[in-house]
């Protein structure tokens, strides 16, 4: 809690561009996931993308070895299937992240220790189970919205907020009251 209150204690921002204010929202909720909440946050859209790139990188190397060294009737169907793989898997990536992630704020995990009520004999083994959360914020205009996905099941609990309330008439952020509010949505998490 200290590391966030240093971080946005002082935090002053234009609250005339909306763009920069849910981004400060935005990285303070993600903060508080991970350091208030310990949730462990995943990667895997950006190491998916940095896949792709890895990919489209070499398909690119190869068309351009087939484009100089070899003559271009032999290679012309190589290379337009390559450019069709290319582009398909660039295209594909880009609609599901822009269709399944886009507005999202925070994807992760986090480990808790459940302890059998069945094997009472044995107290000290504890298993953990993974809950899996995925936090997309909505693009209304002056609202900050929140809807929370626990295990891929949309949660009923909804944060609405307009984003005046959260800074004052200064544009300093009011992390205390957005921490109230952050510790009464996320309970139960």
């Amino acid at each position: 809690m200290e590391r966030l209150e240093k971080k946005y204690k002082n935090t002053c921002i234009d609250t005339s561009d909306l763009d920069l204010v849910k981004a400060t929202l935005n990285d303070y909720l993600s903060d508080y996931l991970t350091f208030v909440k310990q949730y462990k946050k995943s990667n895997l859209i950006v190491d998916i993308r940095n896949d792709v790139g890895i990919l489209s990188t070499i398909i690119t190397l190869v068309v351009l070895y087939y484009s100089l060294k070899v003559e271009f009737e032999k290679a012309k169907k190589i290379i337009a299937w390559l450019c069709a793989i290319y582009y398909i898997m660039n295209n594909l990536l880009e609609l599901i992240v822009w269709l399944r992630y886009s507005n999202m704020i925070f994807m992760g995990t986090k480990n808790k220790k459940v302890e059998d009520q069945k094997k009472k004999k044995s107290k000290n083994k504890k298993e953990t189970t993974e809950s899996k959360i995925r936090i997309i914020c909505s693009d209304q205009e002056n609202n900050y919205e929140i809807i929370i996905y626990k295990n891929d099941n949309i949660i009923p609990i909804k944060y609405h907020r307009y984003l005046g309330d959260l800074f004052d008439e200064k544009g300093y952020f009011l992390y205390e009251e957005f921490t109230n509010d952050c510790d009464n949505v996320f309970l139960g998490f």
